[in-house]
């Protein structure tokens, strides 16, 4: 459909800290709390609530990947509008890093709901930036 009509769509991320990426693109990948899911220009439009993992979008045929943590997604008037309380990019993702917010993640208590809750989402966040990371290191 992109190649078709010559258009692309914008793509916004916003963190509470800033305007994280504001890009023309072709397609973008966000995931969600029930799988991904994938836009072209001119979507429906659309609501989701973003789980923490990879946000990748085609541009000009390279793909770029970041992480993304929890929040929401809105796709109007074909701009993807991403509201995230943390977006990193995959080439600022390191090994170290992750291998040691995992074992704080997995050291959290887990005595109470909210305690399992808090630890399984840290440990989620962790796994997902290892596996952009690892796609990142397998393309380098």
């Amino acid at each position: 459909m992109a190649e078709s009509t010559g258009k692309r769509l914008q793509c916004v991320i916003v963190t509470p800290e800033r305007a994280f990426l504001d890009e023309q693109v072709d397609s973008v990948i966000v995931p969600l709390f029930d799988g991904e899911f994938g836009v072209l220009p001119l979507h429906e439009a659309f609501v989701g609530r973003l789980a923490p993992g990879e946000l990748r979008f085609v541009q000009a045929g390279t793909t770029k990947r970041y992480f993304i943590d929890r929040g929401f997604v809105q796709f109007r008037d074909n701009v993807l509008t991403v509201l995230t309380s943390q977006a990193r990019s995959a080439t600022d993702l390191a090994a170290p890093e992750i291998t040691q917010e995992l074992a704080n993640a997995e050291a959290m208590p887990k005595e109470n709901a909210v305690q399992a809750e808090s630890r399984n989402l840290a440990i989620s966040r962790a796994r997902a930036k290892q596996r952009i990371l690892d796609k990142q290191t397998a393309r380098a």
